[in-house]
């Protein structure tokens, strides 16, 4: 399906839903901030109330206090993924005949252990790729030409012993000297993470849809996007104004750091930026993941028709 009909499509299903879908959009992204919110304020509570016990006496407490907020941190983390998968949910239901409904946004939690495998086997292999390309591009430089001034250097710095190593100016100089290095590993790590991720890109959309079997699902996410990958980097494009309009929302939050040290002014600029994400997410949100669950559909349909599956 051409993109612009797929767009159309998406237009056309969210117009015929039984439930607002900008409503749905709201309430899932007001509670994501809301969670959010309550995180931050938590954490910046807590953090005021170990600054305020000081010395070996108030150790207990500080102690107590981190384990609190370790633990708060944790818990809202964990829950996000999981909330999110509802709204997957939401959006396949608004595909395909409109049933979505507030309701449906807890779908998610439903899945936890399911859910719970897929995120830690794709957790396994994201790790592992960056383990892999961190290695190969090391030896990859090593190998090359451009590394002889950085072995020199390390070698005259060995020669003048710890006091070498560990002044101020040496480690500066080394890290001037190795930035091919880091360039390269980041190329390596991007050649294989982008083409690795695009073939995991169904692999949420096919847990809410009932493949619950982590490595199954994988396995299938990855048959179904051979020869779709170009074709969903093509969708991922169109929404560029999105994604833009997130990235400005978000970078929002740090216009504190204009204001070094001003809690007034940290809160002002976290506020605008929640406030910026609440008004996109009702805006545009809708439009987005429902015409990532119609591509969903298109290419399952496809492959289900013989190519693959």
């Amino acid at each position: 399906m051409d993109i612009r009909q797929l767009k159309a499509l998406a237009g056309e299903r969210l117009a015929a839903a039984r439930y607002d879908a900008k409503k749905l959009a709201l309430i899932f992204t007001g509670a994501s901030i809301a969670l959010s919110l309550l995180m931050t304020l938590l954490n910046f509570v807590l953090s005021r109330q170990m600054d305020g016990t000081g010395g070996l006496a108030g150790i207990g407490t500080r102690t107590l206090l981190s384990a609190i907020q370790m633990m708060a941190m944790l818990g809202g983390s964990l829950a996000m993924p999981f909330w999110n998968l509802g709204y997957t949910r939401a959006a396949l239901d608004t595909a395909r005949d409109g049933s979505a409904e507030p309701r449906t946004l807890l779908s998610g939690f439903r899945l936890f252990f399911p859910a719970l495998r897929l995120f830690l086997l794709q957790a396994a292999i994201f790790t592992a790729i960056i383990i892999a390309s961190v290695q190969l591009g090391t030896i990859l430089y090593m190998l090359s030409p451009i590394s002889e001034a950085a072995m020199l250097l390390v070698e005259d710095l060995l020669a003048g012993g710890e006091a070498a190593l560990a002044d101020p100016a040496a480690i500066k100089q080394l890290t001037s000297v190795f930035w091919p290095m880091y360039l390269l590993i980041t190329v390596v790590l991007l050649a294989v993470f982008i083409p690795v991720s695009y073939r995991l890109r169904l692999v949420e959309f096919s847990l809410v849809d009932g493949e619950e079997k982590a490595l199954k699902n994988m396995v299938t996410s990855n048959l179904r996007m051979r020869g779709n990958c170009l074709w969903m980097f093509k969708l991922d494009i169109s929404f560029w104004w999105y994604y833009l309009l997130q990235a400005l929302a978000a970078a929002l939050a740090y216009g504190d750091l204009l204001f070094p040290g001003s809690d007034v002014a940290y809160w002002v600029f976290y506020l605008l930026s929640a406030a910026a994400q609440l008004a996109i997410g009702f805006a545009y949100l809708p439009r987005v993941q429902t015409a990532y669950a119609l591509a969903y559909e298109e290419i399952t349909m496809d492959k289900n028709n013989g190519q693959v599956l």
